[in-house]
């Protein structure tokens, strides 16, 4: 279990001399750790001169002792996401209720920022990959002042019971899958839109051909996209 504690790791911004104006907190996936994402966020930057990037370490070693971890996902399977809807639901309602000391880390994290910065909810977007997208939306669709987005790459939305009665403002959302995805698979991404949008959550969803467990050009693009016409 997560320990409550600070949340710290890479951060990228283009230039020293670059007025900073909003910011993106990236949350990696299971057993990788902040230097992950960070390397996307050179990419980003070219477009968004004036965004500073973040990429926390998740609080927790993974039970194999490699890379780090939001929560336990032992117990996971992906054969439940493709051939069981309740399973589903019952396996991420599980997921859920182990996040919830990492989602008060990010949020912390997130107020930091805002102080340190001087910026509001309205000039952040969370990005995550996998794990790091269960955690972007469990934290990031239920705080009262909503975020400028939240991009999901490769991921799940845990706790679909839990969550939805928590939303009272929540930001637009972009998803990206691989419909070759043999970790998390593309159904995952499917079953989350369709919640997100029976809930009346400004939602797009794109999956992407020929796209494994990782982001690849087309995806980035995405999230590029959409993050310069939320941000700016």
């Amino acid at each position: 279990m997560a320990t409550l504690n600070t949340l710290n790791g890479p951060i990228f911004k283009a230039s020293s001399h670059s007025k900073i104006e909003n910011a993106v907190v990236m949350l990696h996936g299971y057993g990788a750790d902040g230097n992950d994402l960070i390397q996307l966020a050179p990419i980003f930057s070219n477009d968004l001169p004036n965004t500073i990037f973040f990429s926390p370490n998740a609080p927790d070693i993974t039970s194999h002792g490699v890379g780090r971890q939001w929560f336990n996902i032992d117990f996971y399977s992906p054969e439940l996401i493709r051939n069981n809807k309740q399973e589903l639901i019952s396996l991420l309602s599980r997921m859920h209720n182990g996040a919830q000391n990492s989602s008060l880390l990010i949020e912390d994290f997130i107020e930091t920022i805002k102080i340190n910065y001087n910026l509001d909810n309205k000039d952040i977007v969370l990005m995550g990959f996998s794990q790091g997208t269960m955690m972007a939306m469990n934290t990031g669709l239920t705080l009262t002042n909503p975020l400028a987005g939240i991009v999901g790459f490769s991921g799940a939305l845990m706790g679909e019971n839990e969550i939805i009665k928590k939303i009272t403002h929540p930001p637009p959302v972009v998803l990206i899958h691989g419909n070759d995805d043999d970790l998390i698979p593309p159904e995952a991404t499917i079953h989350m839109q369709a919640v997100l949008s029976k809930n009346n959550i400004k939602v797009n969803h794109h999956i992407l051909s020929n796209v494994g467990h990782n982001i690849n050009e087309e995806g980035i693009s995405i999230a590029k996209k959409f993050l310069i016409k939320n941000l700016y």
